[in-house]
C-alpha cells in the first residue's frame, strides 16, 4: 500500500505528510503537529490522536486474528472527531488467487 499511495500522491501533486517511521522517536509528535492537508499513518502511530476526518483502508491484514482485527478497527475509528471514511473490499488479492477477506464482515 505504501509505495501505491505515495505514488499516486506524487503523481496529483497533493502535499501529504507520512507519519510512520517505527524508528523515530518522535513520531507521534510529529503527526500532532503536522501542518500538510493530509496525514498518511498506520493506526498504531495514531493512538492517542486525534482528527476531523479519518479514512481506513485495508484493515484486517497480515494474518491478524478476528480478535485482533476488531480492536485495530476500533482505534482507527475512534481517531475520527467528525468524519470516517472506511474503504474494504469483499476479497483479498493472497499471491494469485483471492481471499475473502474478513475484516469486510467483523466490523460492521
Amino acid at each position: 500500500m505504501k509505495s501505491g499511495l505515495i505514488d499516486q500522491l506524487n503523481l496529483h501533486g497533493i502535499d501529504f505528510f507520512w507519519g510512520t517511521d517505527p524508528d523515530n522517536p518522535n513520531a507521534k509528535y510529529e503527526i500532532a503537529t503536522a501542518t500538510a492537508p493530509i496525514v498518511v499513518s498506520t493506526i498504531h502511530s495514531a493512538k492517542g490522536l486525534e482528527f476531523p476526518r479519518v479514512i481506513l483502508c485495508e484493515l484486517g491484514r497480515d494474518g491478524d486474528d478476528l480478535e485482533t482485527q476488531r480492536k485495530l478497527a476500533y482505534v482507527g475509528m475512534t481517531r475520527a472527531t467528525e468524519e470516517l471514511f472506511v474503504v474494504t473490499t469483499t476479497h483479498h488479492q493472497l499471491a494469485r488467487d483471492l481471499v475473502p477477506s474478513t475484516a469486510a464482515t467483523s466490523v460492521a
